[in-house]
């Protein structure tokens, strides 16, 4: 399953270097519903059709075409995803994962 993200974000316009394996882990563990430690057929098509919508939200956002978000992309970005996020919380983000 983690395979299959990581080979359809590769795919994308998104720069990176796929996830951890503990970013895979907290991903899978907040749709296993049953706490079997795998995605059922039914949770993963639910990650799937989250990660299509952010995928394209991201895409849209990044009006660059970086693939990359900058803060001001990124505070577009969470809008349209149904996050609120506010100036303290978006500068936390950015400090915690942006590079140079």
């Amino acid at each position: 399953e983690l395979a299959m993200l990581c080979l359809f974000l590769a795919g994308s316009d998104i720069k990176t270097d796929g996830f951890s394996l503990e970013t895979g882990r907290l991903i899978v563990s907040l749709l296993d519903k049953d706490e079997s430690g795998k995605l059922g057929l039914m949770e993963f098509n639910l990650l799937w059709s989250k990660i299509q919508k952010y995928l394209a939200i991201f895409k849209k956002h990044d009006t660059d075409s970086s693939g990359t978000m900058n803060s001001h992309e990124m505070r577009g970005a969470a809008t349209e995803a149904g996050f609120q996020v506010n100036s303290a919380v978006l500068q936390s983000i950015v400090s915690r994962y942006s590079d140079a």
